[in-house]
């Protein structure tokens, strides 16, 4: 095998498949990036057997065949500074330096994905940066292994979600979704996705989402790139039912000081969930929060309050500031609440608490 390469293409890609490739494996295979020459194209291919990335490179093709570069290899190859490399047989060349190939497997090992299957059904076109908007609800997801259908994220016709029982996170989306019935992502696709697409700069692809037929894999194509995934087979909870219709109090403040004081809670000491009491009356929002050894904080914030209430909340304080960092950008954040339904609204997201 010879081909040459952009030394900087070479380099997004390794970053990209980083995120991909297990440092250990009982496959010890797949601790390799595969680098395939066949049918006059270059593709570079990594795998945790969940999640299958595929590369199509430009380069110029003196001989095809393929061949492995381990972790260690793929590291030394980011460093270079030439404008193009060189991988021919057991080394890899650019300009005064040689890198010889170990061998880290048997490439005809590196396994053939048996889930990779025609994804003929193409759900929808968005660019990273909308994708990008839309999977910031991953901070909804459950970490809770025990409840798999809640370590997802699902896409609906008309808007992604996740819940941990505790809160939902919706986001709608502004482009058509072809895709009929409910999808789920599992939390380490979710999170690998993430990790591949541009959130800024003068990059931003169109992406493209494809299913298959029996709806168990999803295949989002961004520019040379194809992530193929799994989808779950859990059952994503009627969550949206429990939403109100109405809400009978709207509380507008400045994001960046309420994010500031919840900060300053933060430095309390508990074991093992820090909770937070919250009111409103008289233009100030009321909050308290309690530690260890009976420690106590309470502190009051100006807002803009429609229809101030009697009631008190116990929040669980990470999931408040959780859901205020990840709403929109604006320089206040407005907060409605539900007495009946014991709801907390902000922007598309809820938050569920005890009601006192």
């Amino acid at each position: 095998m010879k081909i040459n390469i952009s030394t900087k293409e070479f380099q997004d890609i390794i970053k990209k498949a980083l995120n991909v490739i297990p440092k250990k494996h009982e496959i010890e295979v797949l601790e390799n990036l595969c680098v395939r020459v066949q049918n006059n194209n270059i593709n570079m291919i990594a795998t945790n057997l969940d999640n299958y990335i595929v590369f199509n490179v430009d380069g110029n093709i003196t001989e095809e065949g393929e061949t492995l570069l381990d972790i260690e290899t793929l590291k030394l190859i980011s460093k270079l500074k030439t404008d193009n490399i060189i991988i021919q047989d057991s080394k890899i060349i650019s300009g005064n330096k040689e890198i010889q190939i170990n061998d880290s497997g048997n490439v005809e090992e590196y396994p053939e994905i048996d889930f990779i299957s025609d994804c003929n059904i193409h759900g929808f076109t968005t660019t990273e940066y909308e994708l990008a908007a839309l999977l910031t609800i991953k901070y909804a997801i459950s970490e809770d292994e025990s409840r798999p259908f809640l370590n997802t994220l699902a896409i609906d016709k008309d808007c992604f979600m996740t819940s941990d029982s505790f809160r939902i996170a919706r986001r709608s989306v502004s482009f058509e979704n072809k895709i009929k019935d409910r999808v789920l992502m599992h939390v380490d696709t979710v999170n690998l996705l993430d990790s591949l697409i541009n959130k800024k700069g003068k990059k931003n692809y169109e992406v493209n989402c494809f299913v298959d037929e029996d709806l168990k894999q999803i295949v989002f194509q961004i520019d040379n790139m194809k992530l193929y995934s799994k989808l779950s087979e859990e059952i994503f909870p009627q969550v949206e039912k429990i939403i109100p219709q109405d809400f009978n109090t709207t509380i507008t403040t400045n994001k960046k000081n309420l994010l500031d004081e919840l900060e300053f809670i933060k430095g309390l000491k508990c074991d093992p969930v820090r909770l937070l009491k919250f009111d409103c009356m008289d233009g100030e929002i009321n909050m308290t929060a309690w530690g260890n050894i009976n420690k106590k904080v309470k502190i009051k914030l100006e807002a803009e309050i429609d229809n101030e209430f009697g009631s008190s909340f116990i929040l669980n304080h990470k999931f408040v500031a959780d859901t205020i960092k990840n709403s929109d950008n604006g320089d206040n954040v407005k907060i409605k609440i539900s007495i009946n339904a014991g709801i907390i609204n902000v922007n598309d997201d809820y938050i569920l608490p005890i009601k006192t």
